[in-house]
């Protein structure tokens, strides 16, 4: 049967038909799910040191966002950049002199405030529609890291936390080159 210009084929439905297309949509639905959770984005309440931050960081980079062609949308001056800014709070730590350790940490403490501002800076400034920048940083968790080496109070704790961020940086530009992230 036509009516305009759509065809409209009369079918005879069952209650059997009906239940297959009910259980058709149930798995659709199912599937979704997992392909959503998988790309879902895990927020820390915790920071916790003795985590493995070398398979957390192949996790962070197998989710980022590809593009059409399935590279990786972030590319590798952008993930060195931030990497660069680490490096940078790194050397300072290992070149302090004999300084009040409480000065040291307060000039740790406000390095990593700087980096995280830096970190929000490039999210805002990847300017192609792709995003790349922010995906990392939400999916690395790397605000709420150091969120939480900044608030430690006790200087050897604190010279530790950022230690592990510092490996898990490393570790994540390692994964970034290795899973295929380039310039594009």
């Amino acid at each position: 049967m036509t009516y305009g210009n759509r065809n409209y084929n009369q079918k005879t439905y069952t209650k059997d038909s009906f239940k297959s297309v009910e259980t058709t949509n149930k798995h659709q639905r199912k599937n979704e799910h997992n392909d959503n959770s998988r790309n879902e984005i895990t927020k820390k309440d915790h920071f916790n040191m003795e985590s493995d931050y070398v398979s957390e960081a192949e996790q962070v980079i197998k989710t980022l966002k590809r593009n059409k062609a399935g590279r990786i949308v972030l590319t590798t001056t952008q993930i060195r950049k931030l990497l660069s800014l680490v490096n940078e709070i790194y050397a300072d730590i290992l070149c302090d002199s004999e300084e009040d350790k409480e000065q040291q940490n307060k000039k740790l403490r406000d390095k990593l405030l700087y980096l995280k501002m830096r970190c929000i800076y490039e999210a805002g400034r990847d300017d192609k529609g792709d995003k790349g920048v922010s995906d990392f940083i939400e999916r690395a968790n790397l605000q709420e890291y150091i969120g939480f080496i900044v608030k430690e109070q006790d200087s050897i704790k604190l010279r530790k936390k950022f230690m592990w961020l510092f490996h898990y940086m490393e570790a994540l530009v390692a994964y970034h080159r290795y899973l295929g992230g380039k310039d594009n």
